[in-house]
């Protein structure tokens, strides 16, 4: 319900006041120099949460340019496209590496806009800044793999034993072969591997001679850690080709710690994959080359004010602003030929009540082992509220704030 008239509050209130208690940052630049070599306009307004983002005061940024935040390690080419759009007074939006005022370096996402005036000209450029170090945390490469290794080589008598241990063990488990020499396996072995041991060790009466039997375990590295290995076992009589009554085994094992953190990785991408997808704030479809969805979340159903199986039986060109579908198929149309990788755009997509819901669009395709396209990925975030505050910039700067009247 609206207040009542003598409640009602000035437009202008009502704009500070949502800048003042916004939770991204709002930054607001001179219009010029817009040229980097001169550091780019100077700063004349930062929001409270400037303060809490950066660590820097108002005081310590107005003034300066921009530049006192940025990290040696920013994205040449993002700074490019900010040049750019600065010297064509046009909007951008980047994803920069800032500094702390404690060193610390965190991830905005900053979307810039020029302010102009009654006659067109641009006065200043708006900053809106948003802290994403945690999504480009979740985005970082996976970590190097472990060098392929030689095999370890171990002999074992029938009590467990160890007897003659190749070099490789020094690189595989960090333990000198020489101290080895005389130790009982088990002591190396994790709890859970006993019974795999045990197998090696006396193998089923089919399997002795010279049949090997092989199997997975975990062996205590020197620094702690558990290494995988996979293992394969044989009578030593067998492999020295002897036929006397050796009992000893001799196990070769190949490190699998990789290939075993390879599918650990790929699990937990997996469910990270799933639980990002299904529980992610912005509406995510994964769909054909068709645009037929094949899979939606939450975010997306409500989005649109619709159910999953009401999004899953239709297109999704279906859901989307008719003055919007030829562009958006157009874009698909480039990432499924392979003219774009990714793209990004703002469209309209229809809520079930009729109503348009402004949005930010980002396509991007999933190929095949073959190489051809297998799948889309589409993120669709709700940008309303941007669209309403640059509505209000552009309302401030145009008129009054206090009688509403134009400039």
């Amino acid at each position: 319900m609206p207040l009542p008239p003598a409640a009602a509050v000035e437009p202008g209130q009502l704009f500070e006041s949502i800048v003042i208690n916004a939770n991204d940052v709002v930054l607001v630049t001179e219009a010029a120099p817009v040229d980097l070599p001169s550091g780019g306009p100077r700063v004349i307004y930062v929001n409270p949460a400037f303060t809490r983002m950066t660590g820097y005061s108002p005081a310590e940024i107005v003034g300066q340019t921009p530049r006192l935040l940025q990290s040696p390690k920013t994205d040449r080419a993002e700074l490019d496209r900010v040049s750019a759009a600065l010297a064509a007074w046009e909007s951008v939006e980047v994803e920069l590496l800032n500094v702390h005022k404690d060193g610390t370096e965190f991830w905005v996402q900053s979307n810039i806009t020029p302010v102009r005036n009654a006659a067109g000209w641009v006065t200043h450029w708006v900053a809106v800044q948003r802290d994403i170090s945690a999504r480009k945390t979740r985005d970082l490469a996976v970590q190097a793999l472990l060098d392929n290794s030689s095999d370890l080589v171990m002999m074992v008598d029938p009590a467990g034993r160890l007897g003659s241990v190749s070099p490789t063990a020094i690189r595989i488990l960090g333990l000198d072969p020489a101290a080895l020499h005389g130790a009982e396996l088990v002591d190396l072995l994790h709890p859970e591997d006993c019974e795999v041991l045990r197998s090696l060790l006396t193998p089923p009466a089919e399997l002795v001679g010279n049949r090997p039997n092989t199997g997975e375990l975990r062996l205590r590295h020197g620094d702690g850690d558990w290494r995988w290995l996979q293992v394969t076992g044989l009578d030593l009589g067998a492999a020295a080709q002897r036929s006397d009554d050796v009992r000893d085994r001799v196990l070769t094992c190949c490190d699998i710690t990789e290939n075993k953190a390879v599918e650990a990785a790929r699990s937990l991408a997996n469910d990270r994959f799933r639980s990002a997808f299904l529980d992610a704030p912005i509406g995510m479809v994964l769909s054909d080359p068709g645009g037929r969805p094949l899979q939606v979340n939450t975010a997306l159903c409500e989005l649109l004010g619709r159910t999953r199986d009401e999004l899953m039986q239709r297109s999704l060109d279906e859901f989307v602003h008719p003055d919007d579908v030829e562009a958006g198929a157009i874009q698909r149309q480039a990432l499924l030929h392979g003219s774009l990788t990714r793209h990004r755009h703002e469209s309209r997509f229809l809520h079930a009540d009729g109503e348009a819901v402004a949005v930010q669009h980002s396509s991007s395709v999933v190929s095949g082992r073959d190489g051809q396209p297998q799948h889309l990925v589409d993120h669709i975030e709700d940008i309303t509220e941007r669209k309403a505050f640059e509505d209000q910039l552009r309302h401030l700067a145009l008129h009054d704030p206090l009688t509403s009247l134009p400039n």
